[in-house]
């Protein structure tokens, strides 16, 4: 999921800490993401050392009300936990998860988001003007998902990038770093770096997983102050998200 997901799930996995958990808690969390092999579930336990004593690690397990089946998650002495068989979450599912460890069972729902529906796209290649930096390159938009916010990501597909011959390029993460409500984007030529094909990826989020991206322990600025927890039997946060991929070219 590129620079958000490692982003995210990181800002998630400290969400939980220790001071915010009551003594022997056990902490989970997972991000499903549609179409996406589910390759890593994770967990902690509060005091670390009490997890040492379990006879054997957690078990998590994933049931797939679609296909009725149930996937088993194993785990590894790193707090991950793998899957012994690919699962494959889809877009607009609620897949019930269960994680069981010799002191507790944690138990919570991944609600997938609806699958992005495209609306207008002017384009996928666009000629760059080397005199007009500002000039829109590319307007795309696509259905509002009441309830839910997305981010959008942009990566240069290129394995010899020629870059674009302007003074200031790579505004991108400028105007698109946090989640963000409306449905387009408008992609102005110096958003980029480089010449040639790229991709764009708009990812949809639930507003709990929005508030991890304005997640500060310290609560400052008045933003939240503890991260969201959806686990029952413990603490942690399980969410989904859905995405739709769009290759853009920039052309000299």
């Amino acid at each position: 999921m590129g620079r958000y997901w490692i982003i995210g799930l990181s800002w998630m996995l400290t969400a939980c800490s220790p001071q915010d958990v009551s003594p022997d808690a056990v902490v989970f969390h997972g991000i499903f993401v549609a179409g996406e092999p589910l390759d890593t579930l994770y967990w902690e336990a509060f005091p670390p050392a009490s997890a040492a004593d379990w006879p054997v690690g957690p078990v998590a397990t994933v049931r797939d009300p679609l296909l009725q089946q149930q996937f088993s998650f194993e785990s590894t002495a790193e707090g991950g936990l793998l899957p012994t068989a690919p699962f494959i979450p889809a877009a607009g599912q609620r897949y019930p998860v269960e994680l069981v460890t010799p002191d507790a069972t944690l138990t919570a729902e991944a609600v997938m988001p609806p699958a992005i529906v495209p609306g207008l796209i002017s384009g996928n290649t666009f000629t760059v003007d080397p005199e007009n930096p500002g000039e829109v390159a590319f307007l795309i938009n696509w259905q509002a998902i009441p309830g839910h916010s997305f981010l959008v990501t942009l990566a240069c597909l290129e394995e010899e990038p020629v870059a674009l011959p302007f003074e200031e390029t790579g505004k991108f993460a400028t105007f698109y770093r946090d989640p963000f409500l409306q449905s387009f984007v408008s992609l102005k030529c110096d958003f980029f770096q480089y010449y040639g094909q790229h991709r764009l990826t708009i990812y949809t989020i639930d507003k709990a997983y929005e508030q991890v991206f304005f997640y500060l322990p310290s609560g400052a600025r008045n933003l939240l102050a503890a991260g969201p927890d959806n686990v029952e039997g413990g603490a942690g946060f399980v969410t989904g998200v859905s995405k739709w991929e769009l290759d853009l070219q920039l052309l000299p």
